[in-house]
C-alpha cells in the first residue's frame, strides 16, 4: 500500500492542522466550479498522504468530496514522511504553486520553508533530516519558481503587520510593497502609514508612493539632524547648566562666609570741594589758636617765674647784708661769687627765652604781648642791677675767688 495509489474512506483522512496558516481556500464561483468538475469527473489526482493519513497535497478535493457526499477518494500515502517538519515541509511544496494571489502567505511558505531547511538569509546550511547542502536557488527550485521570485517575495516578511494586511486585501500592490516599503526600516514604515493614511495609499500609484516616501524620508531626515543639534544643545546647556550651580554652590558659601563676619564701616567722601576748602581753613585757625594758647600758657608760666625771681632777688639781698656783716671779707666774697653766679645765670636764660619768643610770628593778644614786653624789660633791668652792684674778679678756687662786692 506505500506510495501506491488506493481507495481511502474520507472520514479516515485529517487536514494538517498549518495549512489554513499558509493557504487560502478556493471560494465563490471558483469553489463552485471546482466542485462541479468533481461530481462529473471525480477526483483524477489521488490526495496525497502521510503515513498517519494526513493530508499533504489535496485539501480542496478532500472538502469537496466532503461536501459532495463522495466516501472513498484516491490517496496516495508517503511512507517517508515520518515527523512534523517532514509533513510541514512537503505541505508547503506541494501547495505554493496555488497562492498566487496572496503574496502575503507566499512569503509566510517561503520563509518557512527555508526554516525547515536550515537556511536563512540566502547562507547555504544542512537541510534538517538530510545531509545536503541547499541553497536559496535549491529552494526556488523545490517550490516550482525562480530564485528572484524568491528573494523578491521574501521581501514581503519585511513589512509591518498594518502593510501586510493592506497587501493581503489588496489595497497596497505587491510591486509596491516590494519597491517602496520593503526598503524602509519598521519604524519608518509606521510612521509614513500614518503620515499618508490607508485610504490615500490605496489610490496611489506605485511611483507616487515612491516620490511620497522620498519625500518623507528627506523630512525625516531633516527632523533627525535637527534632532540631534537639539540634543546636542542640550547637553551644551546641560554642561553650562552644571558649571552654572557649581558656580552657585560657590557664590554662595562665599556669600555665607561674608555674612559671618563683622560689618565693616566704610568712610566715603562726600563733602563737596567748597566745604572741604573751608575745613582746611578752619583747620589751619584751630592750629593757630593751640599756638596761641601755648604761648599764653608760657606767658602765665613767665609770671609765676618773675615772682619767683623777685623771691630769689630778695633772698640775694637779704645775703648781702649778711655777708657784709662777716669779718672775713675773702670768704664773703667767695660766698658772694658761688651764691649769686648760678642765679644770674638763670636769669639770662628766662630773659633769652623771652626775647626768642617775642621774635616768633605767633598771633597773641595785645595784653599777652604787653605783658611779656614787661617781663622782658624787668628781667633786664633785674640783671643791670645785679652786674652794676657786683665787682668781680677772677678767682681759680674757692679759697681764691674773686670778690664780688654787692652794695645793699
Amino acid at each position: 500500500m506505500i506510495n501506491e495509489i488506493i481507495q481511502a474512506p474520507v472520514e479516515s483522512l485529517k487536514p494538517h492542522p498549518q495549512n489554513d496558516e499558509f493557504f487560502d481556500d478556493i471560494d465563490g464561483e471558483n469553489y463552485q466550479r471546482f466542485k462541479e468538475s468533481v461530481q462529473e469527473d471525480g477526483i483524477i489526482s489521488p490526495i496525497v498522504v502521510s503515513l498517519d493519513m494526513t493530508i499533504i497535497s489535496g485539501h480542496q478535493r478532500y472538502r469537496a468530496a466532503k461536501d459532495l457526499g463522495i466516501e472513498e477518494v484516491p490517496v496516495l500515502i508517503q511512507d517517508e514522511l515520518t515527523d512534523e517538519d517532514q509533513k510541514l515541509k512537503a505541505l508547503l511544496a506541494a501547495n505554493f504553486g496555488r497562492i498566487d494571489h496572496n503574496p502575503i502567505k507566499q512569503s509566510k511558505v517561503i520563509s518557512k520553508y527555508e526554516e525547515l531547511c536550515g537556511i536563512s538569509h540566502g547562507g547555504d546550511r544542512k537541510s534538517s533530516g538530510h545531509n545536503v547542502r541547499l541553497n536559496q536557488k535549491d529552494i526556488a527550485d523545490q517550490l516550482g519558481v525562480d530564485e528572484r521570485t524568491v528573494r523578491r517575495i521574501k521581501k514581503l516578511q519585511d513589512l509591518i503587520p498594518d502593510l501586510q494586511d493592506l497587501v493581503e486585501s489588496g489595497q497596497l500592490s505587491k510591486t509596491a510593497a516590494i519597491k517602496v516599503w520593503s526598503r524602509l526600516p519598521e519604524d519608518e514604515q509606521q510612521e509614513f502609514l500614518e503620515e499618508i493614511g490607508k485610504d490615500k495609499l490605496q489610490e496611489m500609484t506605485t511611483k507616487d508612493q515612491q516620490s511620497k516616501v522620498e519625500d518623507l524620508k528627506m523630512k525625516l531626515e531633516k527632523a533627525e539632524k535637527e534632532k540631534l543639534e537639539l540634543e546636542r544643545q542640550k547637553r551644551v546647556a546641560e554642561s553650562r547648566k552644571q558649571k552654572a550651580e557649581k558656580e552657585k554652590a560657590k557664590l554662595e558659601k562665599e556669600l555665607e562666609h561674608e555674612k559671618s563676619k563683622e560689618p565693616e564701616v566704610v568712610e566715603k567722601e562726600v563733602l563737596p570741594e567748597h566745604a572741604r576748602q573751608k575745613l582746611k581753613e578752619l583747620q589751619i585757625k584751630a592750629a593757630k589758636l593751640d599756638e596761641l594758647k601755648e604761648s599764653q600758657e608760657e606767658v602765665k608760666n613767665y609770671k609765676q617765674r618773675k615772682r619767683e625771681l623777685e623771691k630769689e632777688i630778695g633772698q640775694l639781698l637779704e645775703y648781702q647784708r649778711q655777708l657784709k656783716e662777716e669779718n672775713d671779707e675773702s670768704a664773703q666774697r667767695a660766698k658772694i661769687v658761688e651764691g649769686v653766679c648760678g642765679p644770674i645765670r638763670k636769669l639770662e636764660k628766662h630773659k633769652a627765652e623771652i626775647e626768642q619768643l617775642l621774635k616768633l610770628e605767633v598771633e597773641l593778644d595785645k595784653w599777652a604781648r604787653e605783658n611779656l614786653r614787661m617781663k622782658a624789660d624787668f628781667l633786664t633791668e633785674l640783671a643791670e642791677l645785679i652786674y652794676g652792684r657786683i665787682d668781680g674778679v677772677s678767682v681759680s678756687s674757692p679759697q681764691k675767688a674773686e670778690v664780688i662786692e654787692i652794695e645793699g
